[in-house]
């Protein structure tokens, strides 16, 4: 008996320690899994040899125009009406032979353009001035061609110098703007306004004329009459082409005496 009492508490004391054993291992964590630690191997980039395909500079080279010469003495458009009633006396293409105009550095024939270049100083206009004798009424017929887009010009009319300086003027603008004025002591703007009439634009060319006839002034551009202006004077004076903004190249120039 006390032999088998014996077993029984071995068995016991097995059976104890096998459930502790399992109920351990059952909730003991589990390990970490392992980790590969491996070292990258670099990545080679190509780097583009420097050609003509692939560099982008921030600076592109600036373009330079050639200034294209005009077709002077073909006198593109017939003059307004009043001009067969009168005496022509001037007509010159503005080019080479300017001797019948004023000549500086403002006022100039100008080889590149094959024109007479009027070009603006500072914010005073130019004048430049035909040699012809004084006066009054005429018709004035010009081509000129706006060199940028900020250009105007035109023609004056009756310039008095003795005592009080004094003109009345027609331009237009590469904006499609017109003005005539006239000058006495200050400077009025008789009429101003815009026409489709008008080209336009740096490089574009026009045809502007002026019937000056006693106190009235007929305006044309590209052979449309576009306004009629009363002025205040009709006294006799020089006459020429003008850059009232910016600068400004001119042909083929005819005045008619009337």
């Amino acid at each position: 008996m006390k032999s088998q009492r014996i077993l029984w508490i071995v068995a016991g004391i097995t059976t104890v320690v096998t459930i502790s054993v399992v109920i351990f291992v059952r909730f003991l964590p589990p390990s970490p899994p392992s980790i590969l630690h491996t070292t990258p191997s670099p990545i080679s980039t190509p780097i583009p040899s420097p050609t003509a395909s692939n560099i982008i500079c921030c600076v592109q080279p600036t373009t330079t125009l050639t200034p294209t010469p005009f077709p002077t003495g073909t006198h593109q458009l017939p003059p307004p009406l009043d001009a067969h009633s009168g005496t022509i006396i001037l007509d010159h293409a503005l080019t080479k032979d300017a001797h019948k105009w004023d000549t500086s550095d403002d006022c100039a024939w100008e080889t590149s353009l094959n024109a007479y270049h009027v070009k603006m100083q500072a914010d005073n206009r130019v004048q430049c001035t035909a040699r012809i004798d004084p006066i009054a009424s005429l018709v004035f017929q010009v081509h000129l061609v706006f060199l940028t887009d900020q250009s105007c010009g035109g023609i004056f009319v009756r310039q008095v110098t003795s005592l009080l300086f004094s003109y009345q003027d027609f331009y237009i603008c590469a904006s499609g703007t017109f003005v005539v004025g006239s000058l006495d002591v200050l400077y009025n703007s008789l009429r101003n306004g815009s026409d489709q009439v008008i080209k336009r634009g740096a490089g574009q060319q026009n045809t502007i004329a002026i019937v000056a006839k006693d106190d009235t002034f007929i305006l044309f551009v590209n052979g449309t009459q576009i306004d009629t202006v009363k002025t205040t004077d009709a006294r006799s004076g020089a006459v020429g082409v003008e850059a009232v903004s910016s600068e400004v190249a001119f042909y083929d120039a005819q005045i008619w005496q009337i």
